[in-house]
């Protein structure tokens, strides 16, 4: 309960657009989420590409903004064209 994601697109250390919201949207909350779920949600960001630039996604708990942790100990998941 209380998770959200963010998705932040960036090129270096300038941010071009963000998203945050609850984990699963209005929709399916992932509080409903059950073991083996799978869910797709559609976001759109506007602004302007680079060469450079990245998405990172992430989790963080909405009270405390702490972000959750990947298996590989990064606060996001970054993926690039």
């Amino acid at each position: 309960a209380g998770l959200h994601e963010f998705i932040h697109w960036r090129a270096g250390d300038q941010m071009l657009a963000q998203w945050d919201g609850p984990l699963g949207g209005d929709l399916l909350p992932g509080e409903a989420w059950r073991v083996g779920d799978q869910m797709e949600q559609s976001i759109s960001l506007v602004g302007a590409a680079s060469a450079d630039s990245a998405v990172w996604v992430g989790v963080y708990d909405f009270e405390s903004r702490g972000r959750l942790l990947t298996e590989t100990g990064d606060d996001h998941v970054t993926i690039q064209p």
